[in-house]
């Protein structure tokens, strides 16, 4: 089920869906990345309609995903315009089922030509 759960994330990121995210965050999520540390689902959700709108193409490739718990592991690969980066998200969901906690890793960027 979670797996799922974190599959819809990634379409609706990819799709740049606000709605979509909104409707699985808590709302006390937490975003922890290299860039950011964002607490709370409003500030999280506007922090990445401000990416998208800076973006023009946008793609998330899953390309592995494991479920332990109340986590998610996942390996993607996230196209952005011109660079692709390697990145393991880990997913912590609530009691609810929503994800209260996005911690991500990016491991290498690379320039697709």
């Amino acid at each position: 089920m979670l797996k799922e759960i974190a599959e819809k994330y990634f379409e609706n990121f990819s799709n740049k869906n606000i709605k979509g995210l909104q409707s699985l965050l808590n709302e006390t999520c937490l975003l922890i990345d290299w860039d950011v540390i964002i607490e709370g689902r409003n500030l999280i959700l506007e922090n990445n309609a401000n990416f998208f709108n800076e973006v023009e193409s946008l793609s998330v490739d899953v390309k592995d995903i494991s479920e332990l718990n109340d986590k998610v592991l996942c390996e993607i690969v996230i196209n952005i315009d011109d660079i692709s980066l390697e990145v393991v998200d880990v997913l912590s969901f609530d009691e609810n089922l929503l994800i209260k906690k996005i911690h991500a890793y990016k491991s290498r960027e690379m320039s697709r030509d």
